[in-house]
């Protein structure tokens, strides 16, 4: 936060942020707004799920993969492991190889 939000406080905060009056947006075919009338339709239980009309609201979807897709995850994933694996396996050797040169091990170094 800048020194001059902080001076004025959150009223300034509030009004960086502007107001966007609920325009008459058409809806698509076959959808409208809520009533206010209707409002006492929606429900929330303990978990905060929400609930219309005692049914529950879907607010999420599942992710469903092919086949191909699955196998091709797959092979990007055993791709990038070895890949990781290998960038480690290569940094291993030359921090050794590096801590041998400026002696601070002596165990693994070769002679020379």
């Amino acid at each position: 936060m800048t020194e001059e939000h902080a001076a004025a406080g959150d009223d300034r905060a509030k009004t960086d942020v502007p107001y966007r009056e609920p325009g008459p947006t058409p809806w698509p075919e076959g959808i409208r707004s809520i009533a206010l009338g209707e409002l006492s339709a929606l429900g929330i239980d303990l978990n905060r799920r929400l609930y219309w009309h005692g049914q529950p609201i879907e607010l999420g979807q599942t992710l469903v993969l092919s086949a191909a897709q699955k196998a091709w995850g797959i092979v990007l994933a055993t791709g990038a492991l070895l890949a990781f694996l290998a960038t480690f396996v290569q940094g291993r050797a030359a921090a050794m190889t590096w801590m041998c040169q400026v002696g601070w091990i002596h165990t693994w170094c070769t002679a020379g």
